[in-house]
């Protein structure tokens, strides 16, 4: 089926490495362990219909080494701590199109300087080009047998005063299979930051569906915003 082959995974954009162990420091606003719970999206974030699959979270810099992507890699080496939510997707598809789905990874970082520095390489100019090329080769390796390609890819407008800073970017999915024919969706890539914390997000919103984004994301969003006061 083809929600099972165009799931969204969190890994190759999301993907970070781990540093040493440390400590947050009080005054930065919660313990890491309730902004990471705080963040991540839960069932009751998305449509309740939707079902849910585990999403693997890695554990090294997926961007190492990859032409055009030196700004985002540098920030995935910055010291932080994550937390991945499950993939959460429709289970009804209508023809031709790609599944819905949503899924988001939370980091936290010792202090809100280094979360605006980590967002603020996602807001750098070669950030649109590394993550169409970054997200472009991991549905081309997930979905070998069919030919797929990202398009339109441009920045979000409209994120408003979402957390304490945000950027995101758009783009048309479409996907070609022999059994199946052309299929398309928008493919959303929302970085918001909240103090010290900092929420990927990775949805795929189609039809009615689509009207549900701004609330998908906006949850997480306010639950780190109240576990840092």
């Amino acid at each position: 089926m083809i929600r099972h082959r165009f799931v969204i995974s969190a890994v190759v954009v999301l993907a970070a490495l781990c540093g040493a162990a440390w400590n947050i420091p009080a005054k930065a606003g919660g313990s890491d362990k309730a902004l990471l719970k705080a963040g991540v999206l839960v069932a009751r974030d998305v449509p309740t219909r939707w079902k849910s699959r585990s999403v693997s979270l890695g554990s090294g810099n997926a961007l190492q080494g990859v032409g055009g992507c030196e700004e985002q890699s540098a920030a995935l080496d910055v010291n932080q701590r994550r937390a991945a939510s499950r993939g959460f997707y429709d289970p009804v598809t209508p023809t031709g199109a790609i599944t819905s789905q949503a899924s988001n990874l939370v980091r936290v970082f010792k202090d809100p300087a280094l979360a605006d520095q980590f967002l603020s390489a996602y807001k750098a100019a070669s950030a649109a080009g590394c993550l169409h090329q970054t997200n472009e080769n991991q549905f081309k390796r997930g979905n070998p047998s069919a030919d797929i390609t990202l398009t339109d890819f441009t920045p979000v407008t409209g994120l408003g005063t979402l957390g304490d800073d945000s950027v995101g970017y758009g783009a048309v999915l479409t996907a070609f299979t022999s059994e199946q024919g052309t299929m398309t969706g928008p493919l959303d890539l929302i970085y918001v930051r909240v103090g010290r914390a900092v929420l990927g997000f990775k949805l795929s919103m189609q039809g009615k569906d689509a009207s549900q984004l701004a609330d998908i994301v906006s949850h997480p969003v306010e639950r780190v915003e109240k576990a840092q006061r």
